[in-house]
C-alpha cells in the first residue's frame, strides 16, 4: 500500500516568533512538540511581542541541548537554552523552571500568569529590541490555554497563535517557488512540520482522522522575513493572486492538533 505522505522536516520554535530549530525528532505532548512556544517575549504591559510588531525577533537564534528532543529527557542544573542575536552577547537561560511569577501576561485571547526568566533575560531583550521587555515561560502547573472550542473543544496549547501544529506540504512550497523570482525556503513560513503529500491526499486524511485536524482558516498577515533581515512581500502577493482562495482569503498550510501518522 502506497504511503499517503512522508514527513520531511520538523521544526520547533522554543521562543514565540524567534527562529526555529530543525530537528530529526521531537516528543509529542498535549500542547504540541515539546519545547515549542514554551517561551515568549512580552512588553511592559505583559502583551506578547510577535514578528508582526517586532520583526527583529526573526533574527534571534535559539539553541537547546541535542538531548532535549529525546523522549523522556529532563533538564538538569547544567542544561541551558542559549539565545543569540546580531550585536548581542549570547544569553544562557537555565532550562530548570524559574520561581518568579509574572502576572497579567497575555497572547491573543488568553491572559494569565507565567514564569519570569529574570532580570538578565529582561535586560538582554530590552537592549536588543530597544524597549522594555521580559522573557516569560508558560506555567503548565497553574495555567491552561484552550484552543478555539468551536473547532477543538477540550484541546490545549501554549503560546502558539492558536493551534499546536501547522503543516505545510512540500508540493505547496514547490508550486509557489515556480512562480517566484527568488525561491524561498520552507522555514520562511514557520511550519511545525512539512510533508511530501498532495492536497487531495491530505484532505482525505482529514476526513479519516477528524480528531487530528480542526480548522482550515485564513491568518492575519505576518510579513515574510529574510533571515538575514528584510521584508519579503512577493510570496504573499503571489499566494493572494490564486483564483481559488476561499472568499478571497489566503490559505497556505493547515492548522491541526495532533499530526497524522505519516510513514
Amino acid at each position: 500500500m502506497e504511503a499517503a505522505g512522508k514527513v520531511t522536516s520538523i521544526f520547533v520554535y522554543p521562543i514565540k516568533s524567534c527562529r526555529g530549530i530543525s530537528v530529526s525528532q521531537a516528543p509529542l505532548t498535549p500542547t504540541g512538540f515539546r519545547w515549542d512556544r514554551q517561551w515568549m517575549v512580552i512588553n511592559n504591559k505583559g502583551r506578547a511581542y510577535t514578528q508582526r510588531n517586532e520583526p527583529k525577533l526573526a533574527l534571534v537564534q535559539i539553541e537547546l541541548p541535542n538531548e532535549a528532543f529525546l523522549e523522556g529527557w529532563e533538564p538538569t542544573g547544567s542544561s541551558y537554552m542559549v539565545i543569540r542575536a546580531p550585536g548581542m552577547q549570547a544569553l544562557k537561560i537555565p532550562m530548570s523552571k524559574p520561581c518568579d511569577i509574572a502576572d497579567g501576561v497575555s497572547v491573543w485571547e488568553w491572559s494569565g500568569s507565567a514564569l519570569d526568566e529574570g532580570a538578565e533575560a529582561s535586560n538582554w531583550f530590552t537592549n536588543y529590541l530597544g524597549k522594555s521587555s521580559r522573557l516569560v515561560r508558560y506555567n503548565a502547573e497553574s495555567e491552561t490555554r484552550p484552543v478555539d472550542p468551536e473547532y477543538a473543544a477540550g484541546q490545549i496549547t501554549m503560546f502558539s497563535d492558536g493551534y499546536p501544529f501547522m503543516l505545510l506540504s512540500q508540493g505547496s512550497l514547490d508550486a509557489l517557488n515556480k512562480l517566484l523570482k527568488e525561491p524561498v525556503p520552507i522555514n520562511r513560513f514557520r511550519p511545525k512540520y512539512n510533508s511530501k503529500i498532495r492536497i487531495m491526499q491530505y484532505l482525505s486524511i482529514i476526513g479519516q482522522h477528524t480528531n487530528f485536524f480542526y480548522k482550515i482558516a485564513s491568518s492575519l498577515h505576518c510579513s515574510l522575513l529574510e533571515l538575514c533581515f528584510g521584508l519579503v512581500e512577493e510570496p504573499i502577493l503571489i499566494i493572494a493572486s490564486y483564483p481559488d482562495s476561499f472568499c478571497l482569503d489566503i490559505f497556505y498550510g493547515i492548522s491541526s492538533f495532533l499530526p497524522p501518522l505519516l510513514c
